[in-house]
């Protein structure tokens, strides 16, 4: 007759040996595996509720998210450039690209990243002579901005705040966390942000936090990490990291890295130098290079170019510009 004993660990349906008649497991793993769950197992009472979802643990966090650029158009004409550091930018060289987005009137205006410097939240040491605020920087950032709009009145402005943008949350976290979360009480909105300092909502601008990754046709833009980076290599160490073509800044280095992908696709990654000036006070010989870039939607796709400034001058387009 045949034994039709199963064995007694719950969710095993494996028959039990015939050889051992007072036997209920199948098998000594079965038995320690039965005795480890007896041992683990937490009355109903005790059982913790589940945490709240991770946006309702927070009164207030920016979230670094992707956004998508909306309505892309064939042909459109888009530049980017980031790292003014303002009040270090580069005057001159930031006049000769309003020159570009006056002759090429770009639809697209991607401003990714430390566009002012928020020097006087900077952990690090601060020269005390220096002679502007943050109220200078934001005033000459604002006035950028909009002579940029000037000069292409159809066109529209995306801004990341970049991490130095960021030092605004960092230093009010660690210094002043009752005015973190002032709100304004007509709109609810932060009152001690880049965005609402900078009025970049009344003046049209697209805001995407630090972090955050913009997908313009599946082209990524970045401004670049919060930690890491990979030193000198920063374009193939983005790219390893994104996994699809883009762009970054941050680095102050002008590089690319190219990979084919998992579908046999071409991949480039492009990090992109600044355009603030190369003689900071807190680093003597920098190894950095001034750039930017721009691009057009060719076939549904993003063909980016990258523009290395060399002795005051540079090339888009076939078009020589000079500063």
């Amino acid at each position: 007759m045949p034994d039709e004993r199963i064995c007694a660990r719950e969710g095993c349906e494996n028959p039990v040996s015939r050889k051992q008649s007072n036997a209920i497991f199948c098998s000594p793993w079965c038995a320690n595996k039965a005795a480890n769950d007896r041992r683990y197992q937490r009355p109903e009472s005790l059982t913790p509720e589940p945490p709240p979802p991770s946006d309702l643990l927070f009164g207030r966090r920016e979230k670094a998210d992707l956004f998508h650029v909306e309505d892309v158009q064939e042909g459109e004409f888009a530049i980017y450039w980031a790292d003014s550091h303002i009040p270090f930018v580069d005057w001159p060289l930031m006049g000769a690209i309003g020159k570009v987005i006056h002759d090429f009137q770009p639809r697209r205006e991607f401003e990714v990243g430390d566009i002012q410097d928020c020097y006087d939240l900077s952990r690090f040491d601060k020269n005390p002579t220096r002679l502007t605020d943050l109220t200078d920087e934001g005033r000459q950032t604002v006035t950028l901005i909009d002579h940029h709009k000037s000069l292409a009145p159809d066109m529209e402005q995306y801004f990341d705040p970049g991490n130095h943008g960021d030092r605004l949350q960092s230093w009010l976290c660690r210094n002043a966390g009752s005015l973190y979360g002032l709100k304004d009480v007509d709109t609810g909105e932060p009152i001690l942000s880049i965005p609402s300092l900078l009025k970049l909502k009344e003046r049209g601008v697209h805001y995407y936090p630090f972090t955050s990754r913009l997908d313009y046709q599946g082209f990524i833009i970045t401004h670049g990490p919060k930690r890491g980076g990979g030193g000198k290599l920063c374009a193939k160490w983005m790219g390893d990291y994104i996994r699809s073509s883009g762009v970054c800044f941050h680095f102050h280095r002008n590089q690319s890295y190219s990979w084919i992908g998992d579908r046999g696709q071409p991949q480039t990654f492009y990090a992109v130098g600044p355009t603030c000036t190369l003689d900071p006070d807190y680093l003597p010989f920098p190894d950095w290079h001034q750039g930017f870039g721009y691009s057009r939607v060719i076939n549904g796709k993003v063909h980016f170019q990258h523009v290395h400034v060399f002795d005051r001058r540079f090339t888009v387009e076939g078009k020589v510009y000079k500063y």
